[in-house]
């Protein structure tokens, strides 16, 4: 089994350590503005979630093996943030609230929603590598609110990966 606990995951409380992706806090701070905003303004918003699928194979703690196989996990969680960062727009901005992936919050019109998810399913199509999910808001949510529905689907899948 993939050990998890072994992969990179700090931040200095500003950006990850490993992806340059936001901090949660910064990230949940604007995730709470662009709610407000939303609410006041309209629009939509969008969280895409992001989860880097860890190998099926293990192999024995502190080996060669293991070490490049975490290698290549880490490297595969910075190309991922390279892509997503290269993608973004100003407005919008991506935390790696898991060890093993990434919310992405995209906020805009409500005709551009299907086109941007299109978007970043195009960018992450290898279904073998990549698990991405949209996450529209939907009602009158508040951010925490809206943010445990996700948590709720996101860890209880990822808890399930053998």
């Amino acid at each position: 089994m993939f050990d998890f606990g072994v992969i990179q995951f700090e931040h200095n409380a500003f950006i990850d350590s490993l992806t340059d992706a936001d901090a949660q806090t910064i990230f949940f701070d604007n995730l709470v503005k662009a709610v407000s905003n939303r609410k006041r303004s309209g629009g939509a918003l969008l969280i895409l979630t992001l989860e880097i699928i860890a190998p099926k194979k293990g192999f024995k703690k502190g080996g060669i093996a293991a070490k490049r196989q975490i290698s290549d996990y880490e490297e595969s969680l910075k190309r991922a943030a390279r892509i997503i960062n290269k993608n973004l727009r100003r407005e919008d901005s991506f935390t790696r609230m898991a060890v093993n992936g990434f919310y992405i919050l995209i906020r805009g019109e409500k005709k551009e929603k299907q086109l941007t998810i299109e978007r970043f399913k195009k960018l992450f199509a290898d279904r073998a590598t990549y698990k991405i999910e949209a996450h529209p808001l939907v009602g009158d949510l508040t951010a925490t609110q809206w943010l445990n529905q996700i948590d709720m689907n996101y860890f209880r899948e990822s808890s399930n990966v053998d």
